[in-house]
């Protein structure tokens, strides 16, 4: 018994000798240094370990597990390149975005500020690009300088919208507030100012037109030359009005229903028919209800012209006015009476001129005249 105790006494010593060398060697690895010299280590033999060194197929599964992580390290690389590189792309896109919106930006206020120091352009909706909306939101008046030349007194706290070019049949503006207009002439194409229920059609001329009374009441005065108003209710609130006479005013109430109309001058005695004041040898034709066939025939010796009418139904179209051959161009005489009546005229390649309705197609007759 007591030899038994003595072994595994020993044993025990053994083993505590061995765990006290490695804890030695993990402290301190360079001992093996010290205990082997070099001639030690080369006459150590492999075959004579407890243990096979790693088999080639160990081997393999090591290699394979190294490359599969160092393949899963690139994925990771590529795809943080990838994102670092979006990031940039979209923060240069955005860089882009906002350099060309201030460009824009700055591009429409360098137009507005030579048009007027003081007039605000707004912008509009991409949909709606073929418009220029001007708004004058300061306390004292705009000048404004349209297309087409004609100058504009923008009123405070008023606004215009017009199309960026006028087409080649009309000049439309669209006018919220009060506003002073000295048309550009040209017969050609009618200068119309919608505001709202009423459009004030000119040709070559000067008028102001009001909204602002608080919404309820609407002017529009005469400076000179001559001017169409219209109403442009579905329903119209009153028939169409003639001015040609300077300081000659109208004043609409909030329903568009006329309730003034002053400045206009006392009406002198006409004779019936055209041809009974061309017999007058006057230098102004007074026409009162004379079908429009006696006016261009009055017109025709007055100017020396001819005047073809394309439409029968124009003969009997009654005319009231008065025209002056002395003063009048026979363009902007016929650009009015064709205003007043919804016709147009056109001239062909002899100087002779042709009267249509507006929405007559005049091929046929173009053709005819070849």
């Amino acid at each position: 018994m007591k030899f038994g105790k003595s072994r595994r006494k020993g044993e025990q010593d053994a083993f505590d000798k061995k765990q006290q060398a490695r804890k030695k060697i993990l402290e301190n690895p360079t001992i093996i240094e010290d205990i082997f010299n070099d001639q030690d280590w080369q006459s150590f033999e492999q075959q004579n370990t407890e243990r096979e060194v790693p088999s080639a197929k160990m081997q393999a599964a090591i290699e394979k597990d190294i490359h599969a992580a160092s393949e899963q390290e690139s994925r990771k690389e590529r795809k943080e390149v990838r994102i670092r590189r979006l990031i940039a792309y979209a923060a240069a896109a955005s860089v882009l975005l906002l350099m060309t919106f201030n460009l824009w930006r700055w591009n429409g206020q360098e137009q507005s500020a030579m048009q007027s120091s003081r007039v605000e352009q707004k912008q509009v909706p991409l949909t709606d690009s073929g418009w220029v909306v001007l708004a004058n939101n300061e306390s004292t008046d705009s000048a404004v300088v349209l297309p087409d030349q004609s100058k504009v007194k923008l009123f405070a706290h008023s606004s215009i919208r017009y199309r960026r070019h006028f087409t080649a049949h009309s000049r439309e503006i669209q006018l919220d507030g009060k506003a002073y207009f000295a048309v550009a002439k040209d017969p050609s194409r009618p200068f119309s100012v919608y505001a709202n229920a009423t459009k004030t059609t000119a040709l070559g001329t000067s008028f102001t037109i009001d909204t602002r009374s608080n919404e309820r009441q609407t002017t529009i005065k005469l400076h000179s030359g001559k001017v169409l108003v219209a109403s442009t209710a579905k329903k119209p609130a009153f028939a169409n009005i003639f001015l040609d006479n300077i300081g000659e005013n109208l004043l609409f109430d909030a329903g568009m229903r006329l309730v003034a109309h002053s400045g206009k001058k006392a009406i002198e005695p006409k004779p019936t028919t055209a041809s009974a004041a061309m017999a007058q040898n006057s230098p102004r034709l007074q026409l009162d209800n004379i079908p429009l066939d006696d006016v261009f025939a009055a017109l025709e010796k007055a100017y020396n012209i001819s005047i073809k009418i394309n439409n029968q139904s124009i003969e009997k179209i009654q005319y009231t006015g008065t025209i002056e051959p002395e003063r009048e161009q026979v363009q902007d005489v016929l650009a009015v009476i064709c205003l007043i009546n919804d016709l147009r005229y056109e001239v062909d390649a002899n100087g002779q001129y042709h009267i249509y309705k507006q929405e007559q197609n005049n091929t046929h007759n173009k053709q005819e005249n070849l």
